[in-house]
Formats: C-alpha cells, sequence, structure tokens
C-alpha cells in the first residue's frame, strides 16, 4: 500500500486540517486547496476565521499568501496547540516579530515556504526548518497547449489595485492595517487612474489593439480541472494581476505579460527567467514593444516556462511525499 493509500486510511481516525483562504473563493486558492485534498486524502479543509486548533491532531498551513507583516497576528502569533507544519507559504513583506517567526518556523513538524523570495524573508541563522516547498499546484500541473503565436485572444485578469490599500486596522494587530496600507501604496507605485473601473478601461482598451480581450476576475465557487482549461481555451496571451494567473500561463505554456502590484508576481516572472514581462501599472506604453518581443521569443519563453514547471513538478511532489511520510509516523 503506498503512502497516499495509508495516509487516506490514516485520515478516517485521525483529524488532519488544512487552514487557508478557502473562504475567499479565488481561484488560486482553490486550485491550491484541490491539489492538496489530492496528495493529502481525507484532510479537513478549515478557513481562516477558525482559529482553535486544539480539536486537530495535525494541521498543515497553507499554502499561499498567509504569512504577511508587519506584524504575526493570529494564529501565529501565540503558541499553536497542535502538530503543524506548513506547504506553499508565502507574503509579501518582511516579518517584525522575528523571534515569534522564529518560534512558529522552528516548533513546526516541516515548514515550506513556495520561493527563494520568502526563503530569504524569513531564514535568519536561528531557524532551522525552512525550506522552499515551492506552490502547491505544481504537484499536478495543467497539460500544455499550443496558443497561437499571431496573438488573437488575450486574457485579462484582474483585480482591483485599490483593494490592496484598505486594510481594516481594526482587524489587524495595533497600526498593522495602517501600515500595510503604506506597504501596497509604496510598491504599487503610480496607478494610471485613481478609480479601479477606469484603470480597467483603459487596459482593456489598449489590450484591444492587439487582440480580442477577455476579462476575467479570477473568481470561482469551487476548482473544477475543466473549468479551469476552458477559462484558457483559445487564449494566446495572459496579461495578469493574479499570482495564479502567471502560474497558469506558466503550466500551459501560454506568454503571459505580469502586471507587479505585489511582490509575489515579480518573484514568480523572475523566477521563470521573464522578469523583463513583468511590469508596473503605470508602465502600459510598454504593451507594444513587450507584445512584438514576445512574437519574436516564443518558443524560447515557452521552453522557460515547461522547464520550470518540470522542477516545480519534482521539487513540490518531493516535498509533499516527505510531509505525507513525516505525519503518518507521527499519527500512529
Amino acid at each position: 500500500m503506498d503512502n497516499t493509500t495509508k495516509f487516506k486510511f490514516m485520515a478516517q481516525r485521525k483529524k488532519i486540517a488544512i487552514w487557508g483562504w478557502w473562504q475567499g473563493r479565488n481561484l488560486g486558492d482553490l486550485w491550491i486547496l484541490e491539489s492538496l485534498k489530492r496528495k493529502f486524502p481525507g484532510i479537513i479543509p478549515i478557513t481562516t476565521e477558525e482559529e482553535d486548533f486544539s480539536k486537530y491532531d495535525f494541521m498543515i498551513i497553507g499554502g499561499g499568501g498567509l504569512l504577511n507583516g508587519p506584524r504575526l497576528r493570529a494564529p501565529y502569533n501565540k503558541p499553536i496547540p497542535t502538530q503543524y507544519g506548513s506547504f506553499g507559504l508565502g507574503g509579501e513583506f518582511d516579518i517584525k516579530d522575528k523571534e515569534l517567526l522564529q518560534d512558529l518556523i522552528n516548533s513546526s513538524q516541516f515548514f515550506g515556504v513556495r520561493d527563494k523570495h520568502n526563503m530569504e524573508t524569513y531564514s535568519n541563522n536561528q531557524v532551522t526548518k525552512l525550506e522552499i516547498s515551492g506552490d502547491c499546484t505544481f504537484m499536478f500541473p495543467l497539460r500544455r497547449y499550443n496558443p497561437n503565436k499571431l496573438i488573437k485572444t488575450i486574457k485579462l485578469i484582474w483585480r482591483d489595485p485599490f483593494g490592496l490599500l484598505k486594510w481594516d486596522k481594526s482587524k489587524h494587530h495595533q497600526d498593522d492595517g495602517l501600515v500595510l496600507n503604506e506597504m501596497f501604496g509604496n510598491y504599487l507605485g503610480p496607478i494610471p487612474f485613481n478609480d479601479n473601473l477606469k484603470c480597467l478601461k483603459f487596459y482593456t482598451d489598449t489590450l484591444k489593439k492587439y487582440g480580442n480581450v477577455i476579462f476575467d476576475n479570477y473568481v470561482s465557487q469551487q476548482f473544477d480541472t475543466k473549468e479551469m482549461y476552458d477559462r484558457f481555451k483559445g487564449i494566446d496571451l495572459v496579461v495578469t494581476m493574479r499570482y495564479h494567473g502567471v502560474v497558469a500561463a506558466v503550466q500551459l505554456g501560454i506568454p503571459c505579460i505580469g502586471l507587479d502590484i505585489y511582490p509575489k508576481v515579480r518573484t514568480i516572472m523572475t523566477d521563470v527567467g521573464l522578469e523583463k514581462y513583468c511590469i508596473k501599472l503605470n508602465d502600459i506604453n510598454k504593451i507594444n514593444s513587450l507584445i512584438n518581443d514576445i512574437k519574436t521569443n516564443w518558443e524560447e519563453i515557452r521552453t522557460k516556462m515547461d522547464t520550470y514547471t518540470k522542477k516545480n513538478y519534482v521539487l513540490t511532489n518531493k516535498f509533499a511525499n516527505n510531509a505525507v511520510g513525516k505525519i503518518l509516523e507521527l499519527m500512529k
């Protein structure tokens, strides 16, 4: 009997929870959850609204951007009352509570972050269990297909950039909300219009000069692989603010332009080797030259995407297999 089957039977007598932003209906988070449910059959999804973990025998944190600074807040700001580990965890900015972060990592059974950026952000000489696990979705990557090099259809994956400036300080540690607003504001830089709909229309109208534009807010009621393929069917270029918009494009082999509204978008574009196709919102004047460049370097871009997907397929499955084995050992 393989470990995945053993895990499924073990999960019938032990409560293994997976904690994440599942209530937000963000397609990326739901994709992560579906990937984890396939690898860890029988796990119990719990949302970030739940903070009592004592009733679970083990908890997996993540993946996704669940570890944002500047201060550690619940559930990370006190000892977690059960055994736990993380997989594909990420965040945008540095954490000020260094000792709490160190204790969070070192008290875990395993602590996987999704990329080099997070590894460098959370690492110090006292941290012993931190490692790069990759993004969970690469365990079961989407099948590549051949988009049209002439770029007939463009998918624009959008989120309200001003939503990043509306952190509610009442729900965060002290003045975290205000600080996060400032951090994201500084990172975003200038925005073409001080209004989401005007900014979206401006981008849509600009991209229409190069092909048919299909808008996608990346929201779904549940993740379904067929729905994912349907969303990207006939797409030749992806322009995305969403991290998992980049991930989908990379796995499918569709050239993409990343809109750099937070560090994780630039990080994955850099890691794939495509940082020059990542721009700030105010750099829309670069679209023409980027699309011409993409057409010229079409096969090179797709090769880099394929290489990154294969590398992360190995990385994520190795981490996951070790995590499955570790949990099985602990639950004996």
